[in-house]
C-alpha cells in the first residue's frame, strides 16, 4: 500500500507536459496539437516532447501565451493575454517577463471582421446517423455569406462537414481563426451533430475516443481577442449504446447546465445559445427537412426576429426568439436554454429590402 501511495504521489508532482494526448501532429520533434490533463491545448513547434519555438497555449482560466517557448517555458518574445483581457508583450525569460515592450495591434487599423467556424456532422459511423446537421451547416454557411448575415468572406470563414470533422481539424481550425482575430471583431462558433453532457462528438468518435470535449472548445474561444463572441450549438445528446457499439440520440441524458456554464468561463462576451434544456434531446423534423432549432435560427436571422422592427436583430432577440418558437412548436419538449453575456444588443443581422 505505502509502494502504492508512493507511485500516486511522483505521479501527481510530475510536471503537466507529462499528461498528454499529442492529437496532431509530431508533438515529439515538428508541430503538433497537444492537450494536456485539465484540457490546457498547445498548438506549436515541439522538440523533445516539449514546447520549443513559436506556438500558442490556451489555459482552462481563458488565459492564452503566443510567442516562443523553450522547454515548455515562455522564452524569447511574445504576448501573455490574461482572461480578463490584460495584456503582457515583450522579451520573456524562463517564463518571466524580463522586458516589457508595446503591443500594436495591427487589427485595429482595419475594419470590425466576423470571423466564423461551422461545424456540422451527420455521417457517424459509431453513433446513430444524424439528417441534417450538415445541411443546416451549410445553411448557416450560406446566411452568414449573404448580405443579411454580414457578408462574411471566404478567408474570414473555415466549415467542416462530416469526415472533414475530426477532433484535430476542428480545435486546429478553429485556432487559425482565433490567432487572425482583433479586439474590434465579431466570432462566431456553430456545432451540429451529436454531443454528451461535457462534450462534442466529432466525426471521429469512435464509442469511446476521440471526444471534443467543452472546454478544450471554450479554452480557444476565450483566447479569441474579438469584441463579440457568439457560441450556437444544436447537439442531440447521446447516452445509450446499442448492438455494435452504436450509440442512439436519448432525451433522458441529464445535461447539466453547469457543463453549459463552461463557455462562458470567467469572461463577458460571449453569449451562448443551445438548442436543449437539461434533460432534452434534440430534435429533427422530416417535414422541414432542417433540425428545429436551426430552422428557427435562421428563420429569425433572416427578420422574424426583429421584434422591435427596426430591420435589425440582435443577440437578444435571437435568443429570445428561438426559445420560444422552438417550445411552442415542439409543445415543450425541446427548449432552448440561453446564456448570456453583457452585449446583447449587439446585431448579428440587418433586414436588406
Amino acid at each position: 500500500m505505502q509502494k502504492i501511495n508512493i507511485i500516486v504521489f511522483l505521479l501527481l508532482t510530475l510536471p503537466l507536459y507529462v499528461y498528454a494526448q499529442c492529437i496532431q501532429g509530431n508533438c515529439q520533434e515538428g508541430f503538433g496539437i497537444t492537450i494536456y490533463r485539465d484540457y490546457t491545448t498547445y498548438i506549436g513547434r515541439f522538440d523533445n516532447f516539449k514546447a520549443n519555438g513559436y506556438g500558442t497555449c490556451y489555459y482552462t482560466t481563458g488565459a492564452k501565451y503566443s510567442g516562443t517557448w523553450r522547454d515548455h517555458e515562455f522564452h524569447g518574445e511574445g504576448l501573455y493575454v490574461y482572461a480578463d483581457g490584460t495584456k503582457e508583450f515583450g522579451d520573456w525569460e524562463n517564463g518571466v517577463l524580463v522586458k516589457n515592450k508595446d503591443w500594436i495591434d495591427s487589427t485595429t487599423s482595419r475594419k470590425p471582421v466576423t470571423w466564423a467556424m461551422i461545424v456540422g456532422v451527420s455521417n457517424y459511423r459509431h453513433l446513430k446517423p444524424l439528417n441534417y446537421p450538415d445541411d443546416d451547416a451549410y445553411r448557416i454557411m450560406a446566411f452568414l455569406q449573404s448580405p443579411q448575415g454580414g457578408a462574411v468572406k471566404d478567408q474570414h470563414l473555415s466549415i467542416l462537414i462530416d469526415e472533414a470533422a475530426t477532433r484535430s481539424a476542428i480545435l486546429f481550425s478553429l485556432h487559425e481563426i482565433v490567432r487572425q482575430v482583433g479586439p474590434n471583431d465579431k466570432l462566431i462558433f456553430y456545432f451540429s451533430g451529436h454531443g454528451f453532457k461535457d462534450a462534442f462528438a466529432p466525426i471521429d468518435f469512435d464509442g469511446k475516443s476521440n471526444k471534443l470535449y467543452h472546454q478544450e472548445v471554450i479554452n480557444i474561444i476565450n483566447g479569441a481577442l474579438a469584441n463579440e463572441k457568439l457560441c450556437i450549438v444544436d447537439a442531440c445528446f447521446t447516452s445509450e449504446v446499442q448492438n455494435g457499439g452504436i450509440l442512439k440520440a436519448s432525451s433522458s441524458v441529464k445535461i447539466s447546465t453547469a457543463y453549459y456554464q463552461k463557455f462562458l468561463d470567467e469572461q463577458k462576451k460571449t453569449t451562448c445559445i443551445f438548442s436543449t434544456q437539461a434533460n432534452e434531446a434534440s430534435i429533427e423534423q422530416r417535414g422541414l427537412r432542417q433540425g428545429i432549432f436551426s430552422h428557427f435560427l435562421l428563420k429569425g436571422l433572416k427578420g422574424d426576429a426583429d421584434i422591435n422592427n427596426n430591420n435589425k436583430v440582435t443577440i437578444d432577440e435571437i435568443s429570445s426568439y428561438v426559445q420560444e418558437q422552438v417550445t411552442t412548436y415542439t409543445n415543450n419538449y425541446q427548449r432552448p436554454i440561453i446564456l448570456n453575456a453583457e452585449n446583447n444588443e449587439s446585431v448579428i443581422s440587418e433586414i436588406k429590402d
